[in-house]
């Protein structure tokens, strides 16, 4: 017979730390290198990073369940894939539950749902009276009880959900070990070639020895170079103190079974030798895959978050300085470039008020003629002079906005140093107006004419009908 302290020696023995060590240094690289793949290179296309895979976050894990069997790498990875998804709830619930202990403007956190504005609609009469005032404080003292009620109901809603995803990762972890450990049993009476002979069936000797490396962890300082014990794993990692979690494992392992049998199994103090040998060996093949699978697992992914996050501030920091050194030196450049600015600006600025009196002239031959291209009917003199007036006026009007433009065009060409206004800039003129087409005043030539020929025409007839 040989007592249990035994069993407990393999939390302060070395067990191939080395070796273990090294496998979680190749699964980092390994990982590193199925990162590196997957980023996308400058040559990628778009169709390509559209259909680019998803990072294996299992892949930490693949080189340390390398040795194991199928079947048993089918139940590690979904073990760990498990453990990553319920803790992604919990750290979710975390942070919802946090958002009530913070204040904003110095007013206490209060959700989008319960942001209310409630008022009281009072007829004009009363606006101004003084128990409408009296009843709009009321009823702001109303909205803010309910607010600051309904608040605290959500409260303790977020802190029932995230006890329920707590105890949900308690119970995913508890399954799966209890799980594997019953794995580990039947591969080692398998090298045996014969059952154990124990006073324990099956069920509850799994349960035994998963209760046993609970212990294990909680005497232990680190593994693999990470700190594990019971603050790291069972507090901030399960977040379970270790008595509780052996409460519910020893529950969840003899579920049905009376108390005085749990309490058998948790004090049960000497074995056989062939038990106790047939344990170690299970224990050390738990100890192999748990906390690797994990913690160790969602420490590194944590890690690498971090890292990424880290990156990417550094990134920014040095884009920021990238864009100052930049532009010191392009202001740099102006200053020893101004003759070719000057005579830049000088031509952008001529091109303007040129294009400017061009638009002006265009809109005033437009509006002389009618929508079909052909002139205007010819008008009375009143009329005409009224017409062209209008045109002067206009015609006035729309130079003076161009006038006004050149004019702060010259502002900002005298304000930019070294830089002159051209003198060769075309000012922009009123147009001709063209003469009156009335009718010609007496004794003028062509109504001369007009008479002459009029007096010919009358010859010629009177002069026919006498022949």
């Amino acid at each position: 017979m040989v007592t249990i302290q035994e069993l407990d020696g393999l939390s302060s023995t070395p067990d191939n730390s080395a070796d273990r060590a090294q496998t979680r240094r190749d699964s980092s690289s390994s990982a590193a290198a199925n990162i590196d793949r997957l980023a996308p290179s400058s040559t990628t296309t778009t169709s390509s990073n559209n259909n680019k895979k998803k990072i294996d976050k299992l892949a930490f894990i693949r080189p340390a369940i390398a040795s194991q069997l199928p079947a048993l790498q089918k139940v590690i990875e979904e073990f760990a894939s498990s453990m990553l998804a319920k803790q992604g709830a919990v750290k979710t619930r975390i942070a919802s539950l946090s958002k009530f202990e913070t204040t904003y403007n110095d007013k206490p956190f209060l959700p989008k749902c319960l942001n209310l504005k409630v008022t009281l609609s009072t007829s004009k009469g009363l606006a101004d009276d003084a128990s409408t005032h009296t009843l709009q404080r009321e009823l702001q003292d109303h909205v803010a009880t309910f607010q600051a009620n309904a608040t605290a109901t959500l409260k303790k809603q977020a802190e029932a959900e995230l006890s329920y995803v707590k105890n949900d990762l308690v119970q995913n972890f508890i399954k799966f070990g209890l799980d594997l450990t019953k794995l580990y049993i039947a591969c080692q009476e398998h090298r045996q070639n014969e059952p154990l002979a124990t006073d324990l069936g099956k069920h509850h000797l799994a349960t035994w020895i998963f209760v046993r490396y609970l212990k294990i962890i909680k005497d232990r300082s680190e593994q693999d170079g990470i700190s594990v014990g019971e603050t790291k794993f069972f507090n901030n990692y399960l977040h379970i103190d270790y008595r509780r979690m052996q409460d519910v494992a020893l529950v969840a392992g003899t579920s049905g079974d009376t108390a005085e049998l749990r309490e058998s199994i948790r004090n049960r103090t000497t074995i056989s030798s062939e038990e106790s040998s047939f344990a170690m060996t299970v224990l050390k093949s738990l100890d192999k895959i748990i906390v690797p699978v994990t913690y160790h697992l969602q420490y590194q992914l944590d890690e690498d978050e971090r890292k990424k996050v880290l990156n990417s501030q550094l990134e920014a920091m040095i884009s920021r300085s990238g864009t100052l050194t930049a532009t010191e030196a392009t202001a740099q450049a102006l200053l020893q470039e101004r003759p070719i600015q000057q005579d830049t600006m000088q031509k952008l600025i001529t091109d303007i008020a040129a294009k400017a009196v061009k638009k002006a002239f265009q809109q005033q031959k437009l509006q002389k003629n009618s929508p079909g291209g052909q002139k205007s009917p010819t008008a009375s003199p009143q009329n005409r002079s009224k017409k062209n007036t209008k045109n002067a006026n206009d015609a006035t009007a729309t130079t003076g906005i161009n006038k006004k433009a050149v004019s702060n065009l010259r502002k900002r060409a005298q304000d930019t140093p070294s830089v002159t206004f051209a003198s060769d800039v075309k000012q922009p003129q009123k147009k001709r107006q063209k003469k009156s087409q009335g009718k010609d005043h007496p004794g003028g030539k062509k109504n001369e004419r007009k008479d002459k020929r009029r007096r010919k025409q009358k010859q010629q007839k009177q002069g026919g009908s006498t022949k």
